[in-house]
């Protein structure tokens, strides 16, 4: 399990260099977050980011999307 929240923190600072680049601005607060990403066991497509930088991952949604890394890191860290 750590090793997906690994790729999943690297996906989304791989992610936020990419959306500067292209112009897009984080809420300032977001970058003095401590992000912390978790993996709960279930086959419910789902995924959340709470307030304070937590996300959370089901593996179901990789039915949808195909893999952890991108669209469901973007999608929620967004939420914050």
């Amino acid at each position: 399990m750590n090793e997906i929240g690994d790729r999943l923190r690297l996906a989304a600072i791989e992610l936020e260099d990419d959306m500067v680049a292209a112009g897009y601005e984080f809420r300032p607060v977001a970058r003095e977050f401590d992000w912390t990403f978790n993996v709960i066991q279930s086959q419910q497509p789902n995924a959340f980011c709470l307030p304070g930088g937590y996300v959370a991952v089901y593996p179901g949604i990789l039915d949808i999307t195909g893999n952890y890394d991108g669209w469901v890191t973007a999608s929620d860290i967004d939420d914050v």
